[in-house]
C-alpha cells in the first residue's frame, strides 16, 4: 500500500483531481474501465466526480456506513466519508470482477463519546494505492500474484523443488495457494528481520514466528520435508532488485541464518506435536466419536503453541477434526478477548486520568524520601471475580478491585497496588530491570517493593507486599495488612527506601551493555543489530542478530575491546539532542524502541549509542572494573547472546568459559591446555556439567578465591586432579562471592 496524509495542503476537489489524472493521464489507463463509489449522503463529492471530472452518473455509485465511512472503531475518534476507485477487470468468473485500486478518505468529522459527528478544524485527506494491485493492472495479469516480482520468487520457489525432486505445482500458470503463501510470508519475514525483528513467544517477535510457520507449513503441504526456504533468498533479491533494499543484500547471511534456525526449531516442534497428536487419536472416547471437542482442541493449542495448526492440517487424514479445530481456534481468540477486555479495568481508569508518576530520576541523593500516595489498588480473592479463562500472563487489570455488595475490600494476597510522587524507584525499561527497596507507612511498618512497573508510558505503580519477618503465619500477615490499609490511602505519606546495592549493580551492568553494543559493531561491522537486552544487578543479556558463528578470534577482540574501556579513565559523555542529528552524528538506535524528538545520546570511546528507556549509566567507564565474559561453544546460534559480567576483581583478566555438557572430559583437557596456552596471562574457568576447571595463570592470582575440592574433582572422576597437570589446571570451588558473580552459585 502506497499512502500520502495531508492536514489541509489540498481540498476534495484537487485529492480527486491529483487520483483521476495519475490513473488516466500518467498510467493512461481507459477510463471506460474505471468507476468510483462515494459515500451515499456525500453529495459534495458526487458531484466532483460527475462535474469535475466528467463521469456520468451511472459510473458513480453510492454506498453506505460499511463501505465508504472511515472510523476507528466504534468510539471516539476522527472519521469521515471516502471515494473509492474501481478497475474493472473483465473476468466474469471472478466474483472480485471489480478491483479497488484507489481510496481516498475525508477525515473531516470527530465523533464524540455520544456518537454526534462534529466538524474537525483542519480536515484531513489520507490517500492509498494498491502498488501491487495496479501492478498486476498495469501487466494485464489477474491477480497480485501473477505479477513480475511474485513469479520471480515463485519461480525459484519451483526451481527449489525441482532439485529437490518434488512435483512442481506451477504449470498452468497460476500459482497454487501454498506458492503464493510461501512467496507472500518470505518476503515479509525477510523485510522483519531485515528491520531487526527477531522470533519469539511474544509481540511483534511472535506475528514473525507465525509468517515463517505459516509458510514452512504450506512447505510441508509441497512435499518438503527439511529446511528450504534459505534457498530462496537469491530469488528474493533478483525480484526485488539488488540495488534496491541494500539492507537486504547487506544482511543476507544474518536473515538467513534466522530464518534457517527457525525452520529446525518448527520441525522439532512438529515432530513432538505428531507424537502427541497420535497419542490424542488413540484414545478410545475419540475414537468412538471420530472426531476432536473444541475444548480438547483447545487444550492442545495452548499446550503446543502452533502444534494446533499442524493438526488441521493432518487432522483430515487421520479423522474428521478440520471443522472442531477451527472451533478450538475460535474459543482461544475469544478467551484472549475476554482476558484483555475483563470489565473496566483499572489501567484504563488510571491511563484516562493520567494520575501515574513518572520516575523522578537517577540522583542518589533521592533514593530515601517522603512520598505522597497518588493511587491504590487492593488485589481481591478470585472469589469474587467474575469466572474466566487465564490463558496468558496475567495483566494488570486481572488485579481489579471488584466490589461485592455489603462487603469491604481485603488483602487477601499481602500484596497492593500503589503509585507515590515523588517516584524514586525505577521500573522496567531498556531491558534494566526495575528497582527494589521497601516504604514504610505512617504507622511504622515496612512493605517490601517486590516489583516496579508501567501500567502505561510514562506511568510508574508499584506491588508491595507486607513484610513477612514482621508477623507469623498466613492468618497474621493477612490480619497485619489489614491494619495497614487505613495507612495506605490516597494522600497517606509513606518513606521510600530503594535497594542501594542492586541500583548500583544494574547501573554497572547498563553501561555495560552499551559498551558490549559498540564492541560487537566495531568488531563484527554494523551489520549487527541488536535484538533486545537483559540488565541485572549481577550479569546482562544481550541478544543481537549477526547471522553466522561468532570466532574465538572475534570473541577475544570483542572482550578486549570492552576491557581496554572498561579499565581506561573515560568519562561517560551523555548529550541531548535532536533524534536526525543523533542518527546523522553516528548514534547507534534499536529498532524496537520508539525514540522521542529529542533524545540521550550516550558517548564513550567516541561510540555513540542512543538511550532512549534511560537506566541509569556510570559516570565513569573505569568504575565497571574488570569485564568477567562468557563464551559458549555453540556460538553460531542465532540469535546470538553474550552474558558479560561487570565483577569486582578488575585487577585479574578473568574469563568464564561454558563448555556442552555433551562433550567429555578429555575435550576439557584440550580446551583448557588451549586456553592456557594461547592466553598466558589470564585466568580460565571452564564450567563443564556440575565443574568448574580452572586453568590458572602463572601468578595464581586466584589462590585466595579458591578452594579446592580434594582431588575429587567435583564428582567427575574423569576431571580428579590428579588427572590434570597442576600446574596447568586446577578443579576447584569459586569462592561463593565469585560464583554469584559468576551466576553459577
Amino acid at each position: 500500500m502506497l499512502g500520502n496524509f495531508s492536514f489541509g495542503a489540498y481540498n476534495k476537489a484537487q485529492a480527486v483531481r491529483y487520483a483521476w489524472r495519475f490513473l488516466t493521464e500518467e498510467l493512461q489507463l481507459p477510463k471506460d474501465r474505471l468507476r468510483v463509489t462515494v459515500f451515499e449522503s456525500d453529495q459534495e463529492t458526487f458531484e466532483i466526480w460527475r462535474d469535475q471530472e466528467g463521469l456520468p452518473e451511472d459510473r458513480i455509485m453510492r454506498c453506505g456506513l460499511e463501505d465508504n465511512f472511515w472510523s476507528m472503531g466504534d468510539g471516539e475518534g476522527p472519521c469521515g466519508p471516502c471515494t473509492e476507485i474501481f478497475w474493472d477487470t473483465q473476468d466474469d468468473t471472478n466474483p472480485e470482477r471489480w478491483l479497488e485500486i484507489w481510496n481516498l478518505v475525508f477525515m473531516q468529522n470527530f465523533r464524540t463519546t455520544e456518537g454526534v459527528l462534529e466538524a474537525l478544524p483542519i480536515p484531513c485527506i489520507d490517500t492509498g494505492m494498491g502498488m501491487e494491485r495496479l501492478a498486476s493492472v498495469l501487466q494485464s495479469k489477474k491477480n497480485n500474484y501473477q505479477i513480475d516480482e511474485f513469479q520471480a520468487l515463485i519461480s525459484g520457489l519451483n526451481d527449489v523443488m525441482a532439485k529437490r525432486g518434488l512435483p512442481t505445482a506451477s504449470t498452468t500458470g497460476d500459482p497454487s495457494s501454498h506458492e503464493k503463501i510461501i512467496a507472500d510470508h518470505f518476503r515479509a519475514m525477510c523485510f522483519l528481520i531485515g528491520d531487526g525483528v527477531i522470533p519469539s513467544n511474544i509481540g511483534r517477535g511472535y506475528v514473525l514466528r507465525r509468517i515463517i510457520r505459516r509458510a514452512l507449513r504450506s512447505g510441508r503441504q509441497l512435499g518438503f520435508d527439511a529446511p528450504f526456504m534459505t534457498d530462496l533468498y537469491p530469488y528474493l533479491l533478483v525480484s526485488l532488485g539488488r540495488d534496491t533494499y541494500p539492507d537486504l543484500s547487506r544482511r543476507e547471511a544474518s536473515i538467513r541464518g534466522i530464518v534457517e534456525r527457525e525452520e529446525q526449531i518448527f520441525l522439532t516442534t512438529l515432530e513432538k506435536g505428531l507424537g502427541l497428536l497420535e497419542s490424542l487419536f488413540a484414545r478410545a472416547d475419540l475414537q468412538e466419536v471420530r472426531y476432536i471437542p473444541s475444548d480438547v482442541a483447545f487444550q492442545l493449542y495452548d499446550t503446543r503453541r502452533g502444534t494446533a495448526g499442524e493438526a488441521e492440517a493432518i487432522g483430515s487424514c487421520v479423522m474428521e477434526v478440520g471443522q472442531h479445530f477451527a472451533e478450538g481456534a475460535a474459543v482461544w481468540e475469544q478467551c484472549i478477548m475476554a482476558d484483555t477486555t475483563f470489565a473496566i479495568t483499572r489501567i484504563l481508569e488510571w491511563r484516562t486520568q493520567n494520575i501515574l508518576p513518572s520516575f523522578s530520576g537517577y540522583d542518589h541523593g533521592l533514593l530515601h524520601q517522603e512520598s505522597e500516595i497518588v493511587a491504590i489498588d487492593v488485589p481481591q480473592d478470585s472469589k469474587t471475580q467474575p469466572p474466566r479463562h487465564i490463558v496468558s500472563p496475567p495483566l494488570f487489570h486481572a488485579l481489579q478491585l471488584t466490589h461485592v455488595p455489603h462487603s469491604h475490600p481485603t488483602v487477601n494476597s499481602g500484596e497492593v497496588i500503589l503509585a507515590i510522587e515523588p517516584c524514586p524507584f525505577y521500573g522496567l525499561g531498556g531491558g534494566q530491570v526495575p528497582d527494589s527497596g521497601y516504604v514504610v507507612l505512617g504507622n511504622g511498618q515496612r512493605w517490601d517493593v517486590v516489583d516496579v512497573f508501567q501500567p502505561y508510558e510514562g506511568g510508574l505503580a508499584l506491588r508491595i507486599k507486607a513484610a513477612e519477618e514482621a508477623v507469623v503465619g498466613r492468618e497474621a500477615l493477612e490480619r497485619a495488612a489489614e491494619e495497614d490499609l487505613k495507612f495506605l490511602q490516597v494522600g497517606q505519606l509513606v518513606r521510600t527506601y530503594v535497594d542501594v546495592e542492586r541500583r548500583q549493580g544494574a547501573e554497572a551492568h547498563h553501561t555495560a551493555t552499551h559498551l558490549l553494543n559498540a564492541a560487537l559493531r566495531d568488531v563484527l561491522m554494523t551489520e549487527v543489530v541488536q535484538a533486545g537486552s537483559l540488565v541485572e544487578p549481577d550479569r546482562l543479556r544481550f541478544d543481537f542478530t549477526y547471522g553466522r558463528p561468532v570466532t574465538a578470534e572475534q570473541l577475544s577482540q570483542i572482550e578486549d575491546w570492552v576491557n581496554e574501556v572498561t579499565m581506561s579513565k573515560a568519562v561517560t559523555m551523555i548529550k541531548h539532542m535532536p533524534l536526525k542529528d543523533a542518527i546523522d552524528s553516528g548514534a547507534v538506535a534499536v529498532f524496537s524502541e520508539k525514540y522521542a524528538d529529542v533524545v540521550r545520546v550516550v558517548e564513550a570511546k567516541s561510540t555513540f549509542e542512543l538511550d532512549q528507556k534511560l537506566g541509569k549509566l556510570l559516570d565513569q567507564i573505569k568504575d565497571l572494573q574488570r569485564q568477567l565474559s562468557f563464551a559458549h561453544d555453540k556460538l553460531a546460534r542465532a540469535p546470538n547472546a553474550g552474558e558479560p559480567l561487570s565483577g569486582r576483581y578488575r585487577d585479574h583478566p578473568l574469563r568464564l568459559h561454558l563448555v556442552d555438557a555433551d562433550l567429555d572430559a578429555g575435550f576439557v583437557q584440550v580446551r583448557a591446555n588451549a586456553l592456557k596456552k594461547d592466553r598466558p596471562r589470564e585466568v580460565h574457568v571452564l564450567v563443564w556439567r556440575s565443574s568448574l576447571v580452572v586453568a590458572v595463570n602463572e601468578e595464581g592470582v586466584l589462590q585466595d578465591l579458591l578452594r579446592t575440592l580434594d582431588g575429587k574433582g567435583g564428582g567427575q572422576r574423569e576431571l580428579a586432579q590428579a588427572r590434570l597437570s597442576e600446574t596447568l589446571a586446577s578443579v576447584a570451588q569459586v569462592h561463593p562471592e565469585v560464583a554469584r558473580a559468576c551466576g553459577v552459585a
